[in-house]
């Protein structure tokens, strides 16, 4: 009955011929013509509608619209007319186009990265996680849902996970973290943890993250470690061995020498072996620090001021200069 200059201009068609057209089948592209019709039998029964559907052209172009329709009626409740408004969509259905790609490819990213995607409620309770989950913690994605994640923490790591959970709910910005796990299958595996909120409606409502399978990359360090601390071991042993040969070659020579000069003169014999004396001392606190480096869990038995002055005695022995250690206060 009417439309106006911008159903004119959509159409590409003359005033004369809408006239004789019909507004659904000779507008609307046929894969959208039942949909229409559905829509225009929902506004009749119902009052409103709205529909998406693509307008085609007297030359060919297509414009998707998306149309709201409404039916008024006369007091008896008798429909009146079908009057629709249409709005161009085409700039709308481009950008979801390009949301949903994005979305499709984020998707397809996420199902397919072999580091794991996850999400917890302010509970600890595992909300969503993508299929890497599965080959990290040996259980199917749908048996792990639900779950409290705490359950797969290593005990001995448990308490410093949980203090973390807690300081990232309360805004408290945290770097990433390491654990071991101990997955379904009994394994124990070394991740990477990163971690930020989900906030809705300015309130935590848990947190998401990513979770990085370490456990290769903790092997080859314990590995390094090992090597470092072998080698460590025998460059100490090295020295040990040396300082024993020279200290019993050196303690040889001076004893040589206090027995030469006791027949000469007793008292510089004497000092010979005072001097002999200080030398062995030195000498053994000089194999004891050595030793400790060896064992360096004996530092925890032994009290400070005997290891001080153990050090102080090595000292001596090595620079042959001499050293006072004084000690003010308590010293545990």
């Amino acid at each position: 009955l009417k439309w106006n200059r911008k159903a004119r201009e959509l159409s590409g068609r003359s005033d004369e011929e809408i006239a004789v057209m019909d507004p659904v089948r000779d507008f609307i592209a046929e894969e959208d013509i039942p949909a229409t019709l559905a829509a225009v039998e929902q506004a009749m029964a119902e009052g409103r509608t709205k529909v998406r559907c693509t307008v085609v052209a007297k030359d060919g172009t297509r414009t998707p619209m998306e149309y709201t329709g409404s039916v008024p009626r006369d007091a008896d409740g008798n429909p009146l007319q079908f009057i629709a408004i249409g709005r161009d969509i085409s700039e709308q259905i481009r950008i979801e186009d390009a949301l949903r790609q994005s979305e499709e490819m984020y998707r397809d990213l996420v199902e397919k990265i072999s580091d794991v995607i996850y999400a917890v409620d302010v509970g600890g309770v595992l909300t969503y996680v993508n299929p890497a989950a599965e080959s990290l913690l040996g259980l199917p994605v749908e048996q792990l849902l639900g779950q409290s994640f705490a359950q797969f923490i290593h005990p001995e790591d448990l308490g410093r996970a949980q203090n973390n959970h807690q300081a990232l709910l309360s805004g408290e910005a945290t770097g990433p973290a390491e654990y071991r796990l101990l997955t379904a299958p009994g394994q124990t595996r070394w991740i990477r943890v990163t971690s930020q909120p989900i906030a809705e409606e300015g309130r935590v409502t848990g947190l998401r993250g990513v979770l990085t399978d370490i456990t290769g990359r903790k092997a080859v360090e314990a590995q390094l470690e090992e090597d470092a601390t072998a080698a460590e071991r025998q460059r100490l042993a090295r020295e040990l061995h040396d300082s024993v040969t020279q200290s019993l070659h050196s303690a040889s020579l001076i004893a040589e020498t206090v027995q030469l000069k006791w027949e000469e003169d007793p008292e510089e014999g004497r000092r010979g072996l005072e001097h002999l004396q200080q030398f062995t001392k030195g000498a053994l606190a000089e194999m004891r620090t050595l030793l400790l480096e060896l064992n360096p869990e004996a530092l925890e038995t032994q009290e400070l001021p005997v290891l001080l002055r153990q050090l102080a005695q090595a000292t001596m022995a090595r620079t042959r200069t001499s050293v006072t250690v004084t000690f003010a206060g308590e010293c545990t």
